[in-house]
């Protein structure tokens, strides 16, 4: 079996008072340090994501281990347009759900309402984020970001560097992620952020609490390269730098090979009597410990 054989969605669809996997259906690569997942409702909290509802609310970089548990330092991407960003938009999508991709190494998403091709492939620390807007009907279009908790902004000159911190009774209160985002044809003159209580800023930086920003870009087609770091925005930088040759093609073939070496661990043989057997070589590799944080 090959990893894009494999729908992530499978034990996906849980409830707070029902339990059928308690899974979410992640998009990453083997021990990578962060997830990419469809969210279709984020009123529901930990429980974000049905795999039958065709709301499409964004793509959630998430560390969340279980809903019983929540997320942390995570954030919400989508491909939008809007006309007059005085008055803010819903930002809600729609997607027809047996039309999307969703495996580990490949996430494709079609937006009726916004009219946006989104596909994503990661990495280790980042990923690459395609936007395809096939028809524009509003007088701009471009990602919308929203942090969920405190934050801060920055524009650099090819996109936007972020800092989001949030704090679910961990050991460390101040515990911030830091991310780097690029956007092609990027347009601040035509860019800005919501606040809390959706007031409109059109500014060059920023922080405070449940930030919304909306960076415009004047190109159809776009593909931004993203990098995070929990250390500092210095080294989100360098892991973006390191991303900032790689295609949205060779990553996904990349994140691919990467998950189907452990896949090829997994052998299936049949019995001279026609039974099945299913036989697991995992080779353990030597034990090693390293104090570099990298």
């Amino acid at each position: 079996m090959k990893i894009d054989q494999i729908d992530t969605r499978q034990g996906t669809a849980n409830r707070p008072q029902r339990s059928n996997g308690n899974c979410l259906p992640y998009s990453g690569v083997p021990f990578g340090m962060n997830y990419f997942t469809v969210q279709t409702n984020g009123s529901e909290g930990a429980w974000f994501f049905q795999p039958d509802t065709p709301r499409f609310e964004g793509i959630r970089l998430t560390h969340q281990p279980s809903p019983w548990i929540g997320d942390y330092c995570h954030l919400l991407l989508m491909g939008v347009q809007w006309q007059d960003p005085e008055n803010r938009p819903d930002f809600s999508g729609n997607y027809r759900p047996s039309e999307a991709t969703f495996n580990a190494h490949h996430l494709a998403i079609y937006d009726d309402h916004f009219n946006v091709q989104t596909e994503l492939v990661p990495s280790t620390y980042g990923a690459i984020i395609r936007y395809d807007f096939q028809q524009l009907e509003r007088a701009h279009h471009g990602l919308m970001i929203q942090l969920p908790d405190q934050g801060g902004f920055k524009y650099t000159t090819t996109g936007v560097q972020i800092a989001v911190s949030d704090y679910h009774g961990g050991e460390d209160p101040n515990l911030t992620m830091y991310i780097e985002l690029t956007i092609p044809g990027f347009d601040p003159a035509s860019s800005g952020y919501y606040d809390d209580q959706n007031g409109w800023h059109q500014v060059t930086t920023g922080d405070g609490h449940q930030l919304t920003l909306l960076l415009a870009t004047t190109h159809e087609t776009i593909d931004c390269h993203l990098a995070t770091s929990y250390i500092s925005a210095e080294q989100g930088h360098l892991n973006l730098s390191r991303l900032s040759a790689a295609d949205l093609t060779s990553l996904k073939n990349v994140s691919a090979a990467q998950w189907n070496d452990y896949l090829s661990r997994v052998h299936h043989s049949r019995s001279s009597s026609g039974a099945c057997a299913d036989f697991l070589h995992l080779p353990l590799p030597p034990i090693s410990v390293s104090t570099t944080v990298l």
